[in-house]
Protein backbone atom coordinates (compact mmCIF):
# COMPACT_ATOMS: atom_id res chain seq x y z
CA UNK A 1 0.00 0.00 0.00
CA UNK A 2 1.28 3.49 -0.81
CA UNK A 3 2.28 6.16 1.63
CA UNK A 4 0.07 9.25 1.99
CA UNK A 5 2.08 12.42 1.62
CA UNK A 6 0.54 15.53 3.11
CA UNK A 7 2.04 18.75 1.87
CA UNK A 8 1.99 21.66 4.25
CA UNK A 9 -1.24 23.59 3.78
CA UNK A 10 -0.86 27.08 2.37
CA UNK A 11 -3.56 29.74 2.23
CA UNK A 12 -2.89 30.52 -1.44
CA UNK A 13 -1.04 28.80 -4.26
CA UNK A 14 2.68 29.43 -4.11
CA UNK A 15 3.69 31.96 -6.68
CA UNK A 16 7.04 32.09 -8.35
CA UNK A 17 9.45 34.75 -7.09
CA UNK A 18 8.61 36.93 -10.08
CA UNK A 19 5.02 37.06 -8.81
CA UNK A 20 3.38 34.87 -11.46
CA UNK A 21 2.09 31.33 -11.22
CA UNK A 22 3.85 28.89 -13.54
CA UNK A 23 1.57 27.64 -16.31
CA UNK A 24 0.07 24.71 -14.43
CA UNK A 25 -1.74 23.35 -17.48
CA UNK A 26 1.54 23.08 -19.37
CA UNK A 27 3.22 21.37 -16.39
CA UNK A 28 0.38 18.87 -16.01
CA UNK A 29 0.39 18.03 -19.73
CA UNK A 30 4.14 17.46 -19.50
CA UNK A 31 3.69 15.29 -16.40
CA UNK A 32 1.12 13.11 -18.20
CA UNK A 33 3.39 12.87 -21.24
CA UNK A 34 6.34 11.74 -19.08
CA UNK A 35 4.25 9.23 -17.12
CA UNK A 36 2.70 7.72 -20.27
CA UNK A 37 5.93 7.49 -22.26
CA UNK A 38 7.55 4.04 -22.43
CA UNK A 39 10.81 3.87 -20.50
CA UNK A 40 12.16 0.72 -22.05
CA UNK A 41 11.41 -2.51 -23.79
CA UNK A 42 11.73 -6.19 -23.07
CA UNK A 43 13.78 -8.18 -25.53
CA UNK A 44 14.14 -11.93 -24.91
CA UNK A 45 13.26 -11.63 -21.21
CA UNK A 46 15.75 -8.77 -20.67
CA UNK A 47 14.39 -5.32 -19.92
CA UNK A 48 16.37 -2.51 -21.54
CA UNK A 49 15.97 0.99 -20.14
CA UNK A 50 15.56 3.54 -22.94
CA UNK A 51 15.71 6.73 -20.89
CA UNK A 52 18.14 8.32 -18.48
CA UNK A 53 17.77 7.78 -14.75
CA UNK A 54 16.75 11.43 -14.23
CA UNK A 55 13.71 11.00 -16.44
CA UNK A 56 12.84 7.81 -14.58
CA UNK A 57 12.92 9.69 -11.24
CA UNK A 58 10.82 12.52 -12.67
CA UNK A 59 8.37 9.97 -14.09
CA UNK A 60 7.93 8.28 -10.70
CA UNK A 61 7.48 11.55 -8.82
CA UNK A 62 4.97 12.81 -11.41
CA UNK A 63 3.11 9.49 -11.30
CA UNK A 64 2.76 9.80 -7.51
CA UNK A 65 1.61 13.44 -7.75
CA UNK A 66 -0.98 12.60 -10.40
CA UNK A 67 -2.17 9.44 -8.62
CA UNK A 68 -2.70 11.45 -5.44
CA UNK A 69 -4.46 14.19 -7.48
CA UNK A 70 -1.99 16.82 -6.26
CA UNK A 71 -2.64 19.12 -9.17
CA UNK A 72 -3.42 22.47 -7.53
CA UNK A 73 0.04 24.01 -7.52
CA UNK A 74 3.00 24.07 -9.85
CA UNK A 75 5.85 23.82 -7.34
CA UNK A 76 5.85 20.00 -6.91
CA UNK A 77 6.26 19.54 -10.67
CA UNK A 78 8.95 22.22 -10.98
CA UNK A 79 10.88 20.85 -8.01
CA UNK A 80 10.58 17.25 -9.20
CA UNK A 81 12.17 18.29 -12.49
CA UNK A 82 15.03 20.00 -10.64
CA UNK A 83 15.53 17.07 -8.24
CA UNK A 84 15.47 14.40 -10.94
CA UNK A 85 18.25 16.20 -12.81
CA UNK A 86 20.17 16.74 -9.58
CA UNK A 87 20.10 13.06 -8.65
CA UNK A 88 21.00 11.93 -12.17
CA UNK A 89 23.94 14.35 -12.25
CA UNK A 90 25.32 13.23 -8.89
CA UNK A 91 25.03 9.50 -9.44
CA UNK A 92 28.27 9.63 -11.43
CA UNK A 93 29.80 12.84 -10.11
CA UNK A 94 31.44 13.47 -6.75
CA UNK A 95 30.90 16.53 -4.61
CA UNK A 96 34.04 18.60 -4.17
CA UNK A 97 33.60 18.43 -0.39
CA UNK A 98 31.67 16.36 2.13
CA UNK A 99 31.26 19.26 4.56
CA UNK A 100 28.36 21.66 4.15
CA UNK A 101 30.36 24.37 5.85
CA UNK A 102 32.92 24.32 3.02
CA UNK A 103 30.14 25.22 0.58
CA UNK A 104 28.84 27.93 2.91
CA UNK A 105 32.29 29.44 3.41
CA UNK A 106 33.01 29.43 -0.30
CA UNK A 107 29.61 30.88 -1.15
CA UNK A 108 29.62 33.63 1.45
CA UNK A 109 33.29 34.59 1.87
CA UNK A 110 34.37 34.08 -1.74
CA UNK A 111 31.09 35.41 -3.15
CA UNK A 112 30.42 32.25 -5.18
CA UNK A 113 26.65 31.73 -5.18
CA UNK A 114 26.95 28.43 -7.09
CA UNK A 115 28.73 26.99 -4.02
CA UNK A 116 25.58 27.74 -1.99
CA UNK A 117 23.51 25.82 -4.53
CA UNK A 118 25.96 22.91 -4.32
CA UNK A 119 25.65 23.02 -0.52
CA UNK A 120 21.86 22.83 -0.81
CA UNK A 121 22.21 20.01 -3.32
CA UNK A 122 24.60 18.13 -1.02
CA UNK A 123 22.23 18.39 1.94
CA UNK A 124 19.33 17.36 -0.27
CA UNK A 125 21.14 14.22 -1.45
CA UNK A 126 21.92 13.32 2.18
CA UNK A 127 18.30 13.88 3.26
CA UNK A 128 16.63 12.17 0.29
CA UNK A 129 18.91 9.18 -0.18
CA UNK A 130 20.21 8.59 3.34
CA UNK A 131 17.54 10.24 5.51
CA UNK A 132 16.76 7.15 7.53
CA UNK A 133 20.36 6.56 8.58
CA UNK A 134 21.69 7.89 11.87
CA UNK A 135 25.38 7.25 11.26
CA UNK A 136 26.36 10.89 10.79
CA UNK A 137 27.19 13.19 13.67
CA UNK A 138 24.82 15.86 12.33
CA UNK A 139 21.11 15.21 12.82
CA UNK A 140 18.71 14.86 9.92
CA UNK A 141 16.87 18.02 10.98
CA UNK A 142 20.13 19.98 10.76
CA UNK A 143 20.59 18.86 7.16
CA UNK A 144 17.04 20.00 6.41
CA UNK A 145 17.72 23.44 7.86
CA UNK A 146 21.15 23.81 6.25
CA UNK A 147 19.89 22.64 2.85
CA UNK A 148 16.90 24.97 2.84
CA UNK A 149 19.14 27.77 4.12
CA UNK A 150 21.71 27.22 1.36
CA UNK A 151 18.98 27.36 -1.28
CA UNK A 152 17.52 30.52 0.31
CA UNK A 153 20.93 32.23 0.29
CA UNK A 154 21.52 31.09 -3.29
CA UNK A 155 18.15 32.55 -4.26
CA UNK A 156 18.90 35.85 -2.51
CA UNK A 157 22.03 36.23 -4.66
CA UNK A 158 20.76 34.91 -8.01
CA UNK A 159 16.93 35.06 -7.92
CA UNK A 160 16.81 31.59 -9.48
CA UNK A 161 13.29 30.22 -9.21
CA UNK A 162 14.26 26.62 -8.43
CA UNK A 163 16.25 27.77 -5.38
CA UNK A 164 13.27 29.75 -4.09
CA UNK A 165 10.95 26.75 -4.45
CA UNK A 166 13.46 24.30 -2.97
CA UNK A 167 14.01 26.53 0.07
CA UNK A 168 10.26 26.92 0.65
CA UNK A 169 9.29 23.26 0.13
CA UNK A 170 12.48 21.44 1.11
CA UNK A 171 11.02 18.83 3.46
CA UNK A 172 8.08 18.05 1.16
CA UNK A 173 10.38 17.56 -1.82
CA UNK A 174 12.63 15.25 0.21
CA UNK A 175 9.57 13.10 1.01
CA UNK A 176 8.41 13.15 -2.61
CA UNK A 177 11.89 12.13 -3.79
CA UNK A 178 12.00 9.24 -1.32
CA UNK A 179 8.66 8.02 -2.66
CA UNK A 180 9.96 8.34 -6.22
CA UNK A 181 13.00 6.25 -5.30
CA UNK A 182 10.83 3.58 -3.66
CA UNK A 183 8.85 3.32 -6.91
CA UNK A 184 11.92 2.33 -8.92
Amino acid sequence: MGEILHFKKRAQPTETPSGKQENLTRLLKNAFRIVDAPVGEEIRSIFRLRCDIGLLFERNMNRFLLDQKLCGESWPYLCSRYVSRLIARHLNQKFESHYVFDFLEKGINNNEPQALQKGGDYCFIICALFGGREWRSIKKEDYYRMGAGCYAMFYSRTHEESAFLMSRHYEDIVKLTQIGIQML
